[in-house]
């Protein structure tokens, strides 16, 4: 099935806003796993690397690097998903489970589905996912940090 429908303006914005309130219970789900930020992550160097550079960093190697990249050799689509972002969010969740563990995967897998997926409404806006990541990572520090 390949995607060629432009979306309505009113849907992406639907879109974004479902994203960002995903945030918060996203977030307390993860504190009801038990998980939760190691102390050096609040200190101010790892809320700058959460805040700002884990966010650039990784959605611009796994958005614009390896999403883009697949897109173009895998245009189908898994429901309103393109197979691209599907594999593109297992392969973040995957990188995330290497250092965090295998629950990690479930809980980066879902929030990069839905960054990939904004990001292709957006037209390839690399600041939208920066964005929403940055606010997925600052529910988690409200959440961890004390």
């Amino acid at each position: 099935m390949t995607r060629s429908a432009k979306p309505s303006r009113k849907f992406i914005l639907t879109a974004y806003a479902f994203v960002v309130v995903c945030g918060p219970p996203g977030a307390w789900l993860m504190g009801q796993t038990g998980l939760s930020l190691q102390s050096a992550a609040c200190a101010p160097i790892g809320l700058l690397t959460l805040l700002v550079i884990a966010p650039i960093i990784e959605e611009t190697v796994f958005r614009y690097g390896l999403q883009n990249w697949l897109n173009a050799s895998f245009p189908a689509g898994v429901g309103c998903f393109s197979l691209a972002n599907v594999m593109v969010a297992l392969i973040f969740g995957g990188m995330h489970s290497l250092h965090q563990g295998s629950v990690w995967m479930l809980l980066t897998t879902v929030p990069a589905l839905l960054f990939g997926w904004v990001w292709e409404l957006s037209a390839g806006r690399l600041i939208v996912p920066v964005l929403l990541h940055a606010w997925y990572n600052l529910c988690i520090v409200l959440l961890s940090c004390h």
